[in-house]
């Protein structure tokens, strides 16, 4: 058996800022990348979601699923609001420059107001592939905390039943400030195996409205076990995808869009 010694270093250290007022606060680094979302139509609130922001160059970029931006259905097109309003704007609570542990709103809009195109970064495969990546234009006051797409590489073994977190704002709710609520889940099908023929797998969680796009961790402390059998004694993370809702209404299980399928968007960004 081989063994391996590793660690993994993701909590920051806010020091007596007005949100978190104890000299010492710990928060942990995917905390400040998951970002609460609202969705608006003509000023009018639409709901909320959750996205991360990726860098590529000097670029930030929101990432989220396709129906959350373009409030549409991905299988049929069909309008999800009932009053057939689809978004025009999203408001993200971004963090501030100036301390961490403050946040501010910033506005961003969905289409160009010249040519009325859709801003957002499609999938190759449009929106067969439920995931976005949107060119952000409001950057004043603005500190990013990219997710690290290597953790994609991260060598953890996953298999059924592996636990999994997903970072998200279930009904837009906060556990304080702006910061997510982590859900736990489990993988609930072979990851190797991709659902419904696509870049997918299964998580089985009671997930709730305003957790689309959330980032899925494979998280592991003191000892784990990585793809290929070996113990590893330490902590790492994985970033597993992107997640993007139940599969119905009643089943309690969520699909994923793996990392893989986000970075085929990303690489396509030149």
């Amino acid at each position: 058996m081989l063994f391996k010694i590793t660690s993994a270093a993701l909590i920051l250290f806010v020091l007596a800022t007005q949100a978190f007022p104890q000299n010492k606060t710990r928060i942990d680094q995917f905390s400040v990348t998951s970002l609460l979302l609202v969705l608006w139509s003509n000023k009018l609130d639409l709901g909320t979601a959750t996205g991360f922001v990726v860098q590529k160059g000097s670029k930030y970029y929101l990432v989220t699923n396709w129906h959350v931006i373009a409030g549409r259905r991905p299988d049929n097109n069909l309008v999800l609001d009932a009053k057939g309003r689809a978004p025009d704007q999203i408001r993200i609570l971004q963090n501030t420059n100036k301390k961490l542990g403050e946040w501010h709103w910033v506005t961003e809009d969905l289409y160009d107001p010249t040519t009325h195109l859709p801003r957002w970064i499609e999938h190759a495969l449009g929106r067969r592939v439920d995931l976005v990546m949107l060119p952000l234009e409001s950057t004043d006051d603005v500190q990013f905390y990219p997710l690290d797409l290597e953790l994609r590489n991260k060598s953890i073994e996953l298999i059924p039943a592996s636990e999994v977190s997903i970072v998200g704002f279930p009904f837009g709710n906060v556990s304080s400030a702006g910061l997510p609520i982590w859900k736990a889940g489990s993988v609930a099908s072979d990851p190797d195996v991709n659902y419904q023929s696509s870049a997918q797998f299964l998580v089985d969680t009671t997930s709730r409205p305003g957790m689309s796009g959330s980032p899925v961790y494979a998280r592991r402390i003191g000892s784990y076990r990585d793809e290929n059998g070996n113990l590893v004694i330490g902590s790492a993370d994985k970033f597993l995808g992107v997640y993007a809702g139940d599969i119905d209404s009643a089943s309690e299980v969520g699909r994923v869009w793996k990392a893989s399928a986000l970075m085929e968007i990303y690489d396509s960004i030149k």
